[in-house]
């Protein structure tokens, strides 16, 4: 058990229960999982929109978090895409010309970088 609750762990956001031993989780990069729940995850503590900690090999719920967790790891989660664009942002044209040109450009268009023999920042 406890080379399972080993370090790393993944926090994901309980979405749907399956089945008794089965859920779907989100995780915080993004997609969704179809997980087990170990056996010795007390499976009365788990809701919906609990956060759970899952194994990093195994994707599966290895534990549940408590409400007592370091505020600053709530913080870093993104609960819901923000619905401002660019449009919403009045004076500041340079700022948003220099996020879209570090942020958005190397995901979006890397052979741009790479046209001018520039590895893409990540």
């Amino acid at each position: 058990i406890e080379q399972l609750r080993g370090l790393p762990m993944n926090v994901g956001t309980l979405e749907e229960f399956i089945d008794e031993d089965h859920c779907i989780v989100s995780s915080t990069m993004g997609p969704e999982y179809y997980v087990p729940i170990m056996s010795f995850v007390d499976k009365d503590q788990l809701e919906p929109n609990s956060s759970v900690l899952l194994n990093h090999r195994g994707m599966s719920i290895v534990g549940i978090m408590q409400d007592d967790v370091d505020p600053l790891l709530n913080v870093m989660k993104v609960e819901k895409a923000p619905l401002e664009s660019y449009a919403d942002i009045g004076g500041l044209e340079t700022q948003i010309q220099e996020i879209k040109e570090a942020v958005e450009l190397p995901l979006t268009h890397p052979e741009v970088y790479e046209d001018m023999g520039i590895k893409p920042p990540k």
